[in-house]
């Protein structure tokens, strides 16, 4: 055979494998195949259902006479399904799912046709006057099904499709399922769900009360804003939190129309796209577990409710609603400056007259004109960071903030990387126990003044590194000391520690790397001046008492240096550094017994 002829039969037998192979993986296993074949509507399409009208017969006993009949109609729209009778409300879209899911399921492998259905007693399995009557309206078609009785010795009814001479067994919980109700029992119908939202959806909130109205809308950037009755920030994450709540939020008891419903405490209107939602709250009232107390007094734990769109009342639990029904401000934002985790901080600027601190992050946080190894980057950040998260006591009248700005006390200027535009705040000087600013234009705030003082720094020494002699101790080669009544140097070579003094060299023994990590690093107990050379006499530093210095084997160096004794301990600062501090004589006391037990 020739080699172009074996190609070209080599490719058409891929093409057909491919053919077979795209075509197969579509097409239902053998197994769904006879799943299909054995159903009763073997082209059922749940997707497809639009409506289903089931009505329930009540008798008096199991297999006595009809008393009643109850009709169902539930519909599909947009928002899910809607119970129209007996009452209007959302229906239980669980509840609903399931049951078209047993439709879809239903099979016919046992079933009674032929001369067996012929020779059934129709009467005896309740399919004269069934139970349930079941009604599914599709887009082209409606299919029908009849529930009677239980099958003797069998976990199963007869189910009878109208127009088809045969019946069939379905499970008995299908059955189970069918028996809706409105007695808030497992069957009833309605959803227990108040709302029917996804809080991430939710564009805006309207709370209508007494004592006004509160308007919350979702801005581009996904935060909130209150836009009535005044523009400001609102508390964002308290916004989140309930928007959570109300999509869990669910009806205690259903209940029947109240002989009063009282003047509505709120209402709630929910917007989530398109549509809206609206919960109005009435009286309070008691629940079940609403026990007397011995006066004979029963608490009321709920509230009478209702949505808006519906007829249907019910009640739900204060505790669930005391949230909305706080002061509006609550749901504003409390900072002074109003920040969200996008916003990505590089730099604050704090005016005082004509006093300026700038603190400014290239990689970490520094304070402007200040050089200084001493500087705690992350103090300087808590600082920033301190300012933004200030809270707001209590928002101010627009007369009484405006009269204490004439008198500024400090500035502030903070710039974000991801706004256009600095964050500006002025503070005015305290009146009483507050200080006030314009947080937006016509949002006025108080702040506490003791929590302004506690935050204000004015020089760096607040952002000064809470240890002396911050080396790691695995590095260092050598310690030097000079003290009143001793000196000398200890010396790392090979891992061998040796001891030199002026008249010999002492190999040691020990173990120093292991003694230095519980005497190293010195904890300074608080910063005491910027002082200048002129100015180190009064703290005994112009000629140090004591002097300790340590090298690492790449060539860092640091030198403590002691001076007079203060209480709590005494002045000490870093060489080459204009810092003054205080150290405990605890700390030295390490020092000095690791010094002592060498020599």
């Amino acid at each position: 055979m020739r080699f172009r002829t074996t190609l070209i039969l080599l490719l058409l037998v891929a093409a057909v494998g491919a053919y077979l192979w795209y075509v197969d993986r579509y097409q239902p296993s053998t197994a769904e195949r006879r799943r299909v074949e054995k159903r009763i509507f073997k082209t059922f399409d749940q997707d497809k259902v639009a409506g289903m009208r089931i009505v329930v017969a009540q008798r008096t006993n199991e297999f006595g006479a009809i008393t009643n009949r109850e009709e169902f109609v539930i519909a599909r729209d947009v928002a899910g399904w809607n119970v129209s009778t007996p009452v209007n409300f959302p229906a239980d879209d669980a509840k609903v799912r399931a049951i078209l899911d047993q439709v879809k399921k239903l099979d016919q492998q046992r079933q009674i046709s032929g001369t067996n259905y012929t020779q059934l007693d129709r009467a005896a399995a309740g399919l004269t006057e069934p139970d349930v009557i079941a009604e599914f309206d599709m887009l082209d078609t409606n299919l029908i099904l009849h529930l009677g009785f239980d099958v003797p010795s069998l976990w199963a009814v007869y189910v009878e499709v109208p127009g088809r001479a045969e019946a069939y067994f379905a499970p008995h919980e299908f059955k189970e399922m069918l028996q809706l109700t409105t007695d808030s029992s497992a069957n009833d119908v309605r959803r227990r769900a108040v709302f029917n939202l996804r809080a991430y959806q939710v564009g805006g909130l309207q709370l209508e009360r007494p004592d006004g109205t509160l308007e919350l809308q979702r801005g581009n950037d996904t935060t909130w804003r209150v836009v009535q009755p005044l523009q400001d920030a609102a508390n964002h994450k308290q916004i989140e939190a309930l928007l959570g709540n109300l999509e869990k939020l669910a009806v205690a008891t259903f209940c029947d129309p109240p002989a009063t419903f009282g003047t509505p405490r709120l209402t709630l209107t929910v917007v989530q796209g398109t549509t809206s939602q609206r919960l109005q709250i009435g009286d309070e009232v008691s629940g079940p577990d609403d026990a007397e107390d011995e006066q004979g007094r029963r608490p009321k734990s709920l509230y009478l409710a209702r949505r808006g769109e519906y007829q249907q009342f019910f009640t739900v639990k204060k505790s669930d609603i005391a949230p909305l029904l706080r002061p509006f401000d609550t749901l504003r934002d409390r900072r002074l400056f109003v920040t969200y985790d996008y916003h990505d901080p590089q730099r604050l600027t704090q005016t005082i007259g004509d006093d300026t601190l700038e603190c400014a992050r290239a990689t970490d946080w520094q304070i402007t004109g200040v050089d200084s190894p001493l500087i705690d980057a992350t103090k300087v950040a808590d600082y920033v960071y301190g300012w933004l998260d200030l809270p707001v006591t209590n928002f101010a009248a627009a007369a009484t903030a405006r009269a204490a700005l004439s008198n500024v006390w400090l500035r502030l200027v903070v710039t974000c990387k991801n706004l256009d535009q600095p964050l500006s705040m002025a503070l005015s000087a305290p009146r009483g126990p507050w200080c006030y600013a314009e947080r937006s234009p016509g949002v006025y705030v108080a702040v506490a003044q003791a929590a302004v003082a506690a935050q204000l720094a004015t020089n760096e020494l607040p952002f000064l590194t809470g240890d002396l002699l911050d080396l790691p101790v695995e590095r260092i080669t050598a310690l030097e000391a000079t003290l009143p009544d001793w000196s000398g140097k200890l010396v790392k070579n090979s891992n061998q520690w040796v001891l030199i003094q002026t008249k010999a060299v002492t190999s040691l023994h020990d173990d120093l790397d292991v003694t230095l990590k519980t005497v190293l690093p010195v904890p300074v107990l608080r910063w005491v001046a910027k002082a200048p050379v002129a100015a180190l006499a009064q703290y005994g530093l112009a000629t140090p008492a004591q002097r300790y210095r340590i090298e690492t084997e790449r060539g860092d160096q640091a030198e403590l240096c002691i001076g007079a004794a203060t209480p709590g301990g005494f002045y000490a600062m870093l060489a080459g550094q204009p810092y003054v501090g205080v150290v405990s004589a605890e700390a030295l006391r390490k020092l000095a017994d690791l010094l002592q037990a060498v020599h």
